[in-house]
């Protein structure tokens, strides 16, 4: 049902604001009552529609609250059929019916209708809100001051809403849409607003959606729409769907109500029931004796841009920033991206951060210097094609033996046998390769971590942001209850002044933690290797978490007590000892160092071994003397044993050098291990106190929240200084931000015990965690500690 039960037949332009004030009943003393009794009111409205038909019955519900144990009420009602003549006839019948007490009148031709009769028989309530310069309405500058009548009025503002919608769009015709029947008065309106440089196109509404934008044609810059009153809530949703599929920027005359729907901005927000309320005190009033006449019209309401950013970003619209600091906007990040959820972050993290694509290479760079380290130990075999000239005279003198030239192959092999210092490189170079990838688990877990926290510091700054934005809300109705305490005289200047001061850092707030949110987005984009700048939403990753790691059983179940606290520690320590990958290739590194120490000892004892050979195999030669020549390749083999005799001492200062290198990564491994522990004992203990906290924060909220209430109504009523009601509106939203953070500082210190211990339990197979359930069960029970 359409939420817009009492503009929708107000077809002239006129903008709807907050309702800045009320009326109570118990500000009318009981001698003006009259006696108990049935009373019957009587409703006409321009013709049949939802938006009438949920009109009646939230003015009927506030009478019959009003009403209640004071008199009887009846209700009965008409329609004018959307008919001027139909419309008269119905309101003369009204007057003339002796059973009618009070007749609440709907819609603009009602309106016309009332205001035409210069003598009211009896008392009528216009539940619209009129402007009295536009409608000829009776205005004494405080009331009707016609007998019997009454009305609501708000100052006209058209032309705000086209100088607003301008602001977006810089168009020079603005098409406004309309049912037939208004297009006249609607003219007149708009015309009298004097928009300088801006031609406006009225559409009257076709039979069909398809029809209307027909008749809107093409090239069109901006529509004013006006939802049909004749037309059922159908016609106008297709109408707003088929405006956005055309990518036409549209401007909301009902306001929130229309923007909900995907209209792009409009400027006034619900206030429904608000409104009906004000008709029936109006209504009690005039029961109890007064004069409608008398009764004041105004009907200050405050108003607040309205925007759909949904609609924005379907049809490429960017709202000006000067505009959104003060607007309430609806879908901020609906459509806006896919959905991420903290694990498909992570998953994402370590799929495509740049850092691991870095880490894969260092690793092939050690495998394949393991197997230059294992080519040293390989034979080595050689090729080479000789060409010698040696000069006649010793050709010749040589008798035989030394040839004038000659052409050879020759293959050479070569060929370690045995070397101590190579071995150790080898075995070295091979368990180099588990370092460099408990390097890059080592580098996974803190990339996992990071992206956990950056993700829960998005969730934050989310929340708190929406904190910033309500707390901004309060404050713009506190400047509204400022401004109407000081026009009935009980506030001063100051007092707006004050609350002025108040929304403008509130804004500041909002902005700041707008830019904090976005911040945090763009460094979540680069750990998963995304352009920085593309949108998703958030996933709330909520309480569930505070239990995965313990497979379901809650953590306190551990922690009763400090004995059971500490036996609780000390298992997450010895698991963090065995899981670590950073103290696991501390422990490969001593071995490696173990080897080499011990080589440097070996080298004071053990030789190297090789062996060396070649084959010549002549081509072609020229030889001058008698003496045979040998016709036979000729070949070498050779074996020798290496052994430096002195170097000068680097034998035993190398032995000393690598020892020491041995004692410090043992010290290193030792810092190391107590760095682990020192860090899981930590988060373990700043577990203790945020997962309590998360509660004890929630009541100080609540309590907060309790007294700001207070103090809100006490400062409506005026026994309460804008001192107090501003210390209780920041000890509220303080106490809300501290709730909001409780929970994800929780959720923090979780993700830093995961790191400490070296597993991501929520990463976790249901198996794994069960397993670790189990082994802490078989922990406690060995302690002799039931749990």
């Amino acid at each position: 049902m359409r939420e817009r039960p009492f503009l929708e037949s107000l077809k002239i332009f006129t903008v709807i604001f907050f309702i800045a004030g009320y009326f109570p009943a118990e500000a009318f003393t009981q001698e003006n009552e009259r006696a108990p009794g049935p009373r019957t009111v009587a409703f006409l409205y321009d013709g049949e529609s939802p938006a009438h038909t949920e009109a009646v019955e939230l003015i009927t519900g506030e009478i019959e609250k009003l009403a209640e144990g004071k008199y009887a009420v009846k209700f009965s009602g008409e329609s004018g059929g959307f008919d001027k003549d139909t419309t008269v006839q119905k309101l003369d019948d009204l007057l003339a019916e002796e059973s009618v007490d009070l007749i609440v009148g709907m819609g603009f031709v009602t309106a016309h209708a009332v205001f035409a009769k210069k003598d009211l028989r009896k008392p009528v309530v216009l539940a619209e809100i009129l402007d009295p310069g536009f409608f000829d309405a009776p205005y004494d500058g405080i009331a009707s001051g016609r007998r019997n009548l009454t009305y609501l009025s708000t100052p006209y503002r058209a032309r705000k809403n086209i100088d607003i919608f301008h602001e977006i769009i810089p168009f020079k015709r603005l098409h406004i849409m309309i049912d037939s029947i208004y297009l006249e008065t609607a003219e007149t309106v708009i015309e009298e607003q004097e928009v300088s440089g801006v031609e406006f196109v009225y559409i009257g509404y076709g039979e069909t959606p398809e029809d209307t934008m027909v008749s809107l044609g093409e090239d069109v810059a901006g529509v004013y729409f006006i939802p049909s009153d004749i037309y059922p809530e159908e016609y106008n949703d297709k109408l707003i769907d088929l405006l956005n599929e055309a990518k036409v920027p549209t401007f909301a005359y009902a306001g929130e109500a229309d923007v909900e729907k995907g209209i792009l901005v409009g400027l006034v927000p619900k206030f429904y029931t608000k409104f009906a309320r004000r008709v029936a005190i109006n209504a009690d009033r005039i029961f109890r004796g007064e004069d409608a006449g008398e009764i004041p019209v105004n009907f200050d309401a405050e108003f607040k841009i309205v925007i759909n950013s949904r609609t924005a970003r379907s049809i490429s619209v960017s709202i000006p920033f000067s505009l959104l600091f003060d607007a309430e906007v609806l879908y901020p990040y609906e459509s806006w991206g896919g959905v991420l959820t903290m694990n498909s972050a992570i998953e994402e993290a370590l799929g495509n951060n740049i850092n691991f694509r870095i880490r894969d290479e260092e690793i092939r760079i050690v495998q394949k210097e393991h197997l230059l380290r294992w080519s040293e130990y390989l034979p080595d075999v050689g090729y080479r094609l000789q060409y010698r000239i040696n000069d006649s005279e010793r050709a010749k003198t040589s008798a035989g033996l030394t040839p004038k030239w000659d052409l050879r192959n020759r293959f050479t092999l070569s060929q370690l046998i045995f070397s101590d210092p190579v071995i150790t490189k080898i075995i070295n170079s091979r368990q180099q390769v588990d370092i460099e990838r408990l390097s890059k688990y080592s580098q996974e877990l803190d990339i996992t971590d990071e992206t956990a926290r950056t993700y829960l510091q998005y969730l934050i700054a989310k929340a708190l942001l929406k904190v910033e934005a309500d707390n901004l809300a309060a404050t713009e109705h506190n400047l509204g209850m400022a401004r109407k305490r000081n026009k009935i005289g009980v506030a001063g200047k100051e007092e707006i002044m004050r609350w002025e001061s108040e929304v403008a850092d509130r804004q500041s707030n909002v902005i700041r933690a707008e830019s904090d949110a976005m911040t945090v987005r763009i460094t979540l984009n680069q750990l998963m290797n995304r352009p920085q700048e593309t949108p998703f939403q958030e996933e709330d990753v909520g309480l569930e978490l505070t239990r995965y790691y313990i497979g379901g059983v809650e953590l306190k179940k551990f922690v009763k007590n400090e004995n059971m606290l500490r036996i609780f520690i000390n298992f997450n320590v010895e698991k963090g000892l065995g899981y670590s990958p950073e103290i696991q290739a501390l422990d490969i590194s001593i071995g490696q160092q173990r080897r080499v120490k011990d080589t440097a000892f070996r080298k004071f004892f053990l030789p190297e071994a090789s062996l060396d050979s070649y084959l010549d195999h002549q081509l072609r030669k020229k030889y001058y003397g008698v003496i045979p020549q040998n016709e036979n390749d000729d070949w070498f083999v050779g074996m020798s044993l290496k052994y430096p005799l002195f170097e000068g001492g680097a034998r035993g200062f190398g032995f000393d050098k690598q020892k020491a290198e041995m004692d410090r990564l043992i010290f290193k491994k030792e810092l190391t291990e107590q760095f682990t522990e020192l860090d899981i004992r930590k988060a373990v203990y700043r577990m203790y106190f945020s997962l309590p906290n998360i509660e004890l924060s929630r009541k100080a909220m609540v309590s907060a929240t309790g007294n700001y209430k207070i103090m809100e109504e006490k400062y409506s009523r005026g026994t309460a200084s804008i001192t107090a009601l501003i210390d209780a509106q920041n000890e509220k939203f303080n106490r809300e931000s501290q709730a909001v953070i409780a929970v994800y500082e929780f959720l923090q210190d979780l993700a830093d015990f995961d790191r400490s211990v070296s597993r991501f339990y929520f990463l976790l197979t249901d198996e794994e965690k069960g397993k670790w359930l189990e082994d802490l069960e078989i922990y406690f029970a060995n302690t002799r500690i039931e749990v």
